[in-house]
């Protein structure tokens, strides 16, 4: 396989991954009545059931690349302090001041460090878990090249059996610990592939897992069993999901029409915003619950409101990204003599 279909399906990964964790915050606009008949009900709960391997796919893509390498610490924390530090810092201190202004809360150190330590920090729990899981790449790195690929195998599932234990525990220091499975498995999938005539098992264990998912939802409404454990990744069959999620897409069979629509640049180019994508997003979807979109009535405003609220997010972050590059070649680039 060339390397640059090696990388296209790693970008295509990020793009649609993006796309589904804004398609699963879009569905707070919609009004969601918990009952089976309801087509509101059915409509926002496949969306977030077919959505629901987004987070755990992009820690398994930062596995896979990784962990692969080892490189220097130093330069590794220097080059990640860039890339995702300082966003986080900037990402959550927005936050908390957004929230607290259109929630008339207290704004003061110990609220903001209250904030931080529990991780009441909205979709930017992902930051602080990436981070987390950065901090700790080095020595994964040696680790992992020292053991065989069944012992991390076997790590790997032994922490997805932690996570399936672990709860909605929001303390920021342990962040991490329910995705090590996701990160350890995507170094495992990335030393191994699948073989073609295997693809429809492929195709059959995505389909299966993700049949099982949605069972589990519609049987608790059913029985009135009302839990925020169906959709955190640390359940099993949204593990199963994940993975088979990640195996389609490095081998380009999720969506194999889309591989030749753009070049690996392009890809590239539309790769670098999803981390400026996922940061802006929730700002839109307050914006428009702000102006009155909220609690709407018909199921069908969603796939309007999704790739509204995408695309914008999307022109927001190349506009901050144009501008940022922009403020670094006038302030930071050197004039040659």
């Amino acid at each position: 396989m060339k390397k640059a279909v090696q990388e296209d399906w790693i970008l295509w990964g990020r793009i649609i991954g993006a796309f589904a964790v804004v398609s699963i915050h879009a569905t707070a606009l919609i009004s969601q009545e918990l009952e089976l008949d309801s087509y509101n009900w059915w409509i926002t709960t496949i969306v977030v059931a077919l959505s629901v391997w987004a987070v755990p796919v992009f820690t398994m893509i930062s596995g896979a690349l990784l962990l692969t390498k080892v490189s220097n610490p130093t330069e590794f924390y220097k080059n990640r302090l860039i890339k995702i530090g300082i966003p986080t810092v900037i990402a959550i201190t927005a936050y908390y001041l957004l929230y607290h202004f259109f929630n008339n809360g207290p704004l003061n150190i110990h609220s903001f460090v209250f904030s931080i330590l529990y991780g009441q920090v909205g979709h930017l729990y992902f930051l602080l878990m990436i981070l987390e899981l950065y901090i700790l790449t080095p020595f994964l790195q040696r680790i992992v090249q020292k053991l065989s690929y069944i012992e991390v195998l076997f790590i790997s599932l032994l922490f997805f059996f932690v996570a399936a234990f672990w709860g909605l525990s929001r303390f920021s220091l342990t962040l991490f610990i329910p995705y090590l499975g996701y990160y350890l498995a995507g170094f495992v999938l990335s030393q191994t592939s699948t073989s073609e005539k295997y693809f429809k098992y492929l195709y059959a264990g995505w389909g299966i897992s993700f049949a099982f998912l949605l069972l589990t939802v519609i049987l608790g409404s059913y029985l009135k069993i009302e839990s925020f454990y169906y959709f955190t990744h640390g359940n099993p069959l949204i593990a199963v999901f994940s993975v088979f999620t990640f195996r389609l897409f490095q081998h380009n069979l999720l969506l194999p029409q889309l591989k030749n629509i753009f070049t690996t640049e392009k890809l590239r180019s539309f790769s670098h915003t999803t981390l400026g994508v996922y940061l802006i997003h929730p700002a839109i979807i307050l914006l428009l619950e702000k102006m009155g979109v909220s609690k709407l009535d018909h199921w069908y405003y969603l796939f309007i409101l999704i790739p509204v609220i995408f695309t914008s997010s999307y022109l927001l972050s190349q506009l901050f990204a144009t501008i940022s590059a922009c403020l670094q070649r006038k302030f930071f680039s050197h004039q040659q003599p």
